[in-house]
């Protein structure tokens, strides 16, 4: 079974036709990124479909819709992991309409991101 989620990001919405914007945006993405995940057989590619798709809408607040900083620039952070723990990340980007993409490139310049997790317990007197 093949599946892809995403989310629209929080908020509110100003009025039912923005609502229904941003609802018609996620339809649109999820058929993007599904059509990809289909003919590829990638889940990496689906994913970054569906974000190019909502860095290219401005109902979200990524990419063209970003919401502007408190001196009215766009500043925008992404991050991407793989099933194999390869993992880009870029923070405070701008200029760029897909920063998805530059975490791609991120992705594939850097060695594989190791997660250590450890317990730690107590003895207890």
């Amino acid at each position: 079974m093949k599946a892809i989620l995403i989310h629209g990001g929080a908020g509110s919405f100003k009025s039912e036709e923005d609502y229904r914007n941003h609802r018609n945006g996620l339809r649109e993405a999820i058929e993007r990124g599904y059509t990809i995940l289909l003919d590829k057989n990638s889940a990496l590619e689906g994913v970054i479909g569906a974000i190019k798709l909502m860095e290219e809408d401005p109902t979200f607040n990524c990419g063209r819709g970003s919401v502007l900083t408190l001196k009215g620039n766009i500043e925008m952070d992404a991050a991407i992991m793989d099933s194999y723990l390869n993992a880009g990340v870029v923070t405070g980007i701008k200029d760029v309409l897909h920063p998805i993409e530059v975490a791609r490139a991120v992705m594939r310049k850097i060695n594989r991101v190791r997660l250590h997790f450890s317990l730690q317990t107590r003895n207890r007197r």
